[in-house]
């Protein structure tokens, strides 16, 4: 190290040391002070006060009542010496002034006349809100002011104000929605206080009237919609005598309240056959197929019915369609040996008494439709019915059958001979 470079840090040491002392040097003398002031008691700081205040020379150069220096109270009084209405102090605005008539102070400009010249609530000078009082020094009733209409007159009964010239009450002439004075939308309503369905005010028709159903208004000749009326339900309008409903009571073509030609047709709603106006028959029946209608008497073509589709008519039980039955016979005796139907067995034949006889009848259909027949036999002479049939009548046997397309059915018949 130089010793220039020593010589620099030995200063500096130097310098902070002489830094440190001032500092202990300050902080003992502010300890005496603080000591001293708190020895001193309140009596003493009033005398070092008014010692201090008798000595200072006082002002108050801003008027606030209050020594610029020692803080005493004052008795300050704005001057104005120089006669301008401003305080040669302070400044302050000693006596308000107008030399321009604006309304407003020279000085402070302060409002010294409120104005409200347009009668809008405001002053006109500082805007300060204020009572609207409106002036008619010439009676013209109008504001001087503000010319706005003090009391709406219609001296001549327009409906207009004759001062402001304002619509006072709407009138609507022609009916037409709009104000004949100030043409303001206005209710469209039209009087009628006469109660002639006519306006009082237009001569418009208020609701169209068709006595003669015409087609136009009788009042006002308008097109109108035609709506007859038939309150007693004869048929006939009750205005024009109009025929609003063709009736045909017997039928004839011809309508009975006007003449004139119609053609209603026959009606049958109780589904009975015959018409509901006229009676006659519209439907002829034959439920037993007789030839014969049900209803008139009439002489009709027998048709078969077959509803339930079993080949034989629902009203005569006959077939609807072709038949053709084949019928086959065997007999046999009990013994086994073969008995034809022609044969005969006497009483004398001892070698057949007492034995059974078996009749077997097979019927087929082979034609197109369901057959029902009745098949018979007569028993051989010398033999007694023992079993099989439906019906025996002294040596005659019957039944019935009902055989469908292709079917075959057999019957067996057994009789005895006699001992």
């Amino acid at each position: 190290m130089s010793t220039r470079e020593t010589n620099i840090q030995i200063a500096s040491h130097v310098q902070k040391g002489v830094k440190l002392k001032n500092k202990f040097k300050f902080l003992r003398i502010l300890t005496v002070a603080l000591a001293l002031t708190l020895a001193l008691s309140l009596s003493s700081c009033d005398i070092l006060l008014n010692l201090l205040q008798s000595e200072c020379q006082h002002s108050d150069s801003n008027c606030d009542g209050l020594c610029d220096t020692c803080t005493l109270e004052l008795d300050s009084r704005h001057s104005d010496a120089d006669n301008d209405g401003a305080c040669d102090r302070c400044g302050a605005c000693v006596s308000h002034t107008d030399a321009d008539n604006d309304g407003e102070c020279d000085h402070c400009d302060e409002c010294l006349d409120h104005l409200d010249f347009n009668c809008n609530g405001e002053c006109d000078n500082c805007g300060a809100l204020m009572k609207i009082t409106h002036t008619d020094g010439d009676e013209d009733g109008k504001c001087d002011k503000c010319e706005e209409c003090l009391g709406h007159k219609d001296a001549n009964n327009d409906g207009r104000c004759d001062i402001c010239d304002i619509c006072l009450s709407h009138v609507d002439g022609d009916c037409n929605g709009y104000c004949d004075n100030c043409g303001k939308v206005t209710p469209y309503e039209h009087p009628d206080r006469d109660n002639d369905d006519i306006c009082d005010r237009c001569g418009k028709c208020l609701r169209h009237k068709d006595d003669d159903c015409s087609g136009l208004c009788d009042r006002c000749e308008a097109a109108t919609t035609v709506s007859h009326i038939d309150g007693d339900e004869d048929g006939k309008c009750d205005k024009c005598g109009t025929c609003i409903d063709h009736r045909d009571g017997n039928c004839d073509k011809s309508c009975d309240n006007c003449g004139g030609a119609v053609d209603l047709g026959h009606t049958d709603e109780d589904k009975n056959g015959k018409c509901d106006r006229c009676g006659v028959c519209i439907a002829h029946r034959d439920d037993d197929c007789g030839g014969i209608c049900d209803i008139c008497g009439t002489g009709v073509e027998i048709t078969h019915r077959d509803e339930d589709g079993d080949t034989f008519c629902d009203g005569c039980g006959a077939a609807t369609k072709p038949m053709m039955i084949t019928l086959k016979k065997s007999v046999s005796v009990s013994e086994g040996r073969t008995v034809y139907p022609t044969a005969y067995i006497a009483y004398s034949d001892t070698t057949y008494r007492g034995a059974y006889i078996t009749y077997t009848i097979t019927v087929k259909n082979i034609g197109e439709g369901a057959a029902r027949v009745e098949i018979s036999d007569t028993l051989p002479y010398g033999t007694a019915y023992v079993s099989g049939a439906d019906a025996v009548n002294g040596d005659h046997l019957s039944w019935q059958i009902t055989i469908g397309v292709g079917e075959e059915t057999v019957r067996t018949i057994a009789s005895r001979v006699l001992p």
